[in-house]
C-alpha cells in the first residue's frame, strides 16, 4: 500500500473491550480506541451481492447550531452513500483512510489530527474511517480523545485519566473493510466500519458522531462493542488495500 492510491455504555473503559481472540488464547493490545484484539482465522470470500445501507432518520431532534463546516466545506450531496463509492486513500499510520479535502474531507490535517468534514453523510462516513485509522498511530489515543472526539463526561473522563494504551504489534496490518450507514440526521449518525486483519479476519465497530461546532466528532459515551463478523454481507465493501 502506497500513500495516495486510488482506490453502554456503563462505566466499563471502551478501550479496553476484547474483540479478535487468538486462536491460543493470548490476547493483543491494539488499534480500534485501543481496544484488546487477537487474530481470527481467515473467512470466506463476500459475498457477490452488495448491501443496501440501513438508514433510520431522527427528524424529532433539533438541527445543529451551525451547518458550515469549520473549514468552509460545502454541505453537498446528503444521499447516504452506497455500492460504488470512490475514494482516494492515503495511509494515516499503518491504516489506509479515505481522503477528499475539497468535498467530505478532511479539510485540515495538524499534527496527525484529521479533521473538518462535510456536513453531510458521507462526509460523517470519512470522519469514521478517519478515525479508525488514527488509532494505528503511536499517538493516535492521544488525538483520538484530544481532538477527535464530542464534549462528553466521558471524554473528560479519559482526559483526566487516560485509558492505558499499547501500540500496535510489529507486523500487524488492520485495514477498513467495508462500511453500513445505521442511522443519520442533521446533527447526529451512526457508522459501523467493518475491518479486516492481516489474517483475514474480520470485526465490525459502531462509531456514533455528533456535528458539533463545525465538525463531524465521535462521541466516547456511547459506544459499542468491536464485534467479530463472519462475512461482509452486511456491508458495502470499501478499501484502499
Amino acid at each position: 500500500m502506497s500513500e495516495g492510491t486510488e482506490s453502554t455504555p456503563k462505566a466499563e473503559n471502551p478501550f479496553t473491550r476484547p474483540w479478535f481472540l487468538v486462536s491460543g488464547g493470548v490476547i493483543v493490545v491494539i488499534l480500534v480506541l485501543a481496544l484488546v484484539y487477537a487474530l481470527l482465522p481467515p473467512v470466506g470470500a463476500a459475498p457477490n451481492g452488495q448491501p443496501t445501507p440501513t438508514v433510520t432518520t431522527d427528524s424529532a431532534q433539533p438541527s445543529a447550531t451551525s451547518g458550515d463546516s469549520i473549514c468552509g466545506l460545502p454541505q453537498g450531496d446528503q444521499t447516504i452513500p452506497g455500492p460504488g463509492l470512490t475514494s482516494k486513500w492515503e495511509l494515516n499510520g499503518k491504516t489506509a483512510v479515505p481522503t477528499a479535502p475539497a468535498d467530505f474531507g478532511p479539510g485540515k490535517t495538524d499534527s496527525g489530527a484529521r479533521t473538518c468534514y462535510a456536513h453531510n453523510p458521507t462526509g460523517a462516513l470519512f470522519a469514521a474511517a478517519n478515525f479508525v485509522g488514527t488509532s494505528s498511530r503511536a499517538d493516535g489515543q492521544k488525538i483520538m480523545i484530544e481532538r477527535l472526539s464530542a464534549p462528553s463526561e466521558t471524554r473528560d473522563k479519559y482526559l483526566a485519566t487516560p485509558p492505558p494504551f499499547s501500540a500496535p504489534r510489529e507486523g500487524t496490518n488492520v485495514q477498513i473493510a467495508g462500511f453500513r450507514i445505521q442511522a443519520y440526521s442533521d446533527h447526529t449518525a451512526a457508522v459501523v466500519v467493518a475491518i479486516k486483519n492481516s489474517q483475514g479476519g474480520l470485526g465490525s465497530q459502531t462509531l456514533p458522531l455528533k456535528w458539533v461546532q463545525g465538525d463531524w466528532k465521535v462521541d466516547l459515551s456511547s459506544f459499542s462493542p468491536l464485534s467479530p463478523i463472519d462475512d461482509m454481507a452486511d456491508f458495502v465493501p470499501w478499501s484502499g488495500v
